[in-house]
């Protein structure tokens, strides 16, 4: 729920103004290779580009809060939080691949797809199926776990932390590596990874 005032996404463009510059000169200053740059640029993007998905617009004080936003039958944690694995997916696919399902199920996935292809090029840490796995698990959980700091502050829940988020989401990050998996056979070995450890 849109409190009276809002930031929007403009704020993470107007960041990124600032923000890949900054990371550009730094990979020069640090003689990184343009591939190393490249790839950081792209993470950022990345990274700012999940922050105007998930956490925009951002109500701002004073909140309008319908009664209905706070009060559920089933008692807490609802509609804070969606404990129950495969209840939200299960919802959106009986209600038949309409818009609004189809956005649920697919960018919940896809959001995270750059992160298991980006990361195994930017550190070798990251170049093994259960190292992805632990991630998306820590990326996803951290957006869900923030939004719900965020709603909990706000004193309402604006945004549901949910437990299918954090499924679909590791799932993207896992065929993200899959990508990359396969475009690392495809190069015969040959496509550039970041030394960093």
């Amino acid at each position: 729920m849109r409190g009276t005032y809002s930031l929007d996404g403009a704020a993470v463009v107007l960041l990124l103004g600032v923000l890949l510059p900054l990371v550009w000169w730094r990979g020069r200053r640090a003689t990184l290779s343009r591939w190393e740059i490249v790839l950081r640029v792209a993470f950022v993007s990345w990274v700012a580009a999940l922050a105007a998905l998930v956490f925009f617009p951002l109500p701002l004080p004073p909140y309008l809060v319908p009664e209905e936003t706070v009060s559920d039958f089933r008692g807490w944690p609802y509609p804070w939080v969606g404990p129950v694995p495969f209840e939200t997916i299960r919802s959106s696919i009986e209600q038949g691949w309409n818009f609004p399902a189809g956005k649920f199920l697919a960018g919940n996935v896809g959001a995270f797809v750059p992160l298991g292809v980006l990361a195994p090029m930017l550190s070798r840490r990251w170049t093994s199926w259960p190292r992805a796995l632990l991630l998306g698990i820590l990326a996803s959980g951290l957006v869900e776990g923030a939004q719900l700091v965020l709603s909990l502050a706000m004193g309402f829940p604006w945004r549901v932390a949910d437990v299918d988020d954090l499924l679909l989401n590791t799932l993207g990050t896992l065929i993200g590596f899959g990508v990359w998996t396969v475009g690392l056979a495809v190069l015969g070995g040959r496509c550039p990874v970041s030394q960093a450890s």
